[in-house]
């Protein structure tokens, strides 16, 4: 019996950030492949396209061994597209599905597909996350190590590459009287940030309640 499992992460927006896979493979119950690969970076890429690239190269390792198998990740964008489950419209994906589906078909009298939580892919969430973390690449969706990610990038710097804007700088809080900017979210949402960092002033202002309620 041939047991695969595949992933894919997006980091640190999707689309439009670094894109990573990871797969698995065991022929018996024995582990003949674990590896993670890099997608790429840029507008091309997304989850979706990640989550794809690792079921590709899964189903590239499954088709060296002969007899039943069975891929198994937490897509359901993968899983049911493939099965039919889900009709597959316009995105970044629909070449990366095509290509899935050209390797499936050929061999899908002995393959099954099987959609399963994330809670029970976490080798191949790892391996994925693992590429991204070996390349310095911050997380702000998904966490990594059992930390939450932070939803803000870090300097202003990386702000700005992520398509932040800065409305105000040296403003003062209405509530604490503390230095912050104002910035521009990528949608189009205004936030209050402590000047000189990137984090979100309610964190800090002693009156956040209050500060938040009047922004």
């Amino acid at each position: 019996m041939i047991e695969a499992y595949f992933d894919g992460v997006c980091e640190p927006k999707n689309p439009g950030g670094h894109g990573a896979w990871g797969a698995l493979v065991r022929v018996d119950g024995v582990e003949v492949f674990r590896r993670g690969g890099y997608c790429g970076h840029g507008p091309h890429i997304s989850n979706n396209v990640a989550e794809f690239s690792g079921f590709i190269e899964a189903m590239l390792q499954v088709k060296k061994f002969p007899g039943v198998a069975i891929i198994r990740g937490d897509s359901k964008l993968v899983i049911y597209t493939l099965t039919g489950k889900y009709q597959v419209k316009s995105g970044l994906y629909v070449p990366f599905y095509q290509q899935a589906r050209s390797l499936y078909v050929r061999d899908r009298e002995r393959i099954g597909l099987e959609w399963i939580p994330r809670a029970d892919n976490a080798d191949c969430d790892v391996l994925s996350k693992a590429v991204l973390i070996e390349k310095g690449i911050r997380f702000r969706i998904q966490p990594i190590d059992g930390k939450k990610a932070s939803p803000f990038p870090i300097t202003p710097a990386e702000a700005i590459e992520d398509g932040y804007k800065l409305d105000t700088a040296g403003a003062k809080c209405s509530g604490c009287q503390a230095l912050i900017d104002w910035w521009i979210t990528p949608r189009e949402k205004k936030i209050p940030i402590d000047a000189g960092t990137f984090k979100a002033h309610w964190i800090s202002c002693p009156n956040a309640k209050q500060f938040r309620r009047e922004a």
